[in-house]
């Protein structure tokens, strides 16, 4: 799945990655999702992305959004693969 979203996932993860408006208490999820976008397979950024949800707030509505419509597409593609 996450290979045939990689362009989604790593749009994603660099517009998160370059957000300076988080708390502080943020920056080592976000360190991990910045280090994770050098990885060649993008099912490395999975697992920060989800990491990384509960530091967005109501300032980062948008993407707050993509990755919930991600997160749900991979679950729906998970649940169908049963």
């Amino acid at each position: 799945w996450a290979r045939a979203h990689a362009a989604d996932l790593r749009r994603l993860a660099g517009q998160i990655s370059a957000l300076d408006d988080l708390a502080p208490e943020a920056c080592p999820a976000q360190t991990a999702l910045h280090t994770a976008l050098g990885a060649a397979d993008a099912a490395e950024l999975v697992a920060p992305l989800t990491d990384m949800r509960p530091y967005l707030d109501a300032r980062h509505t948008g993407l707050v959004a993509s990755l919930d419509a991600l997160e749900d597409r991979r679950t729906t593609k998970a649940a169908t693969d049963d």
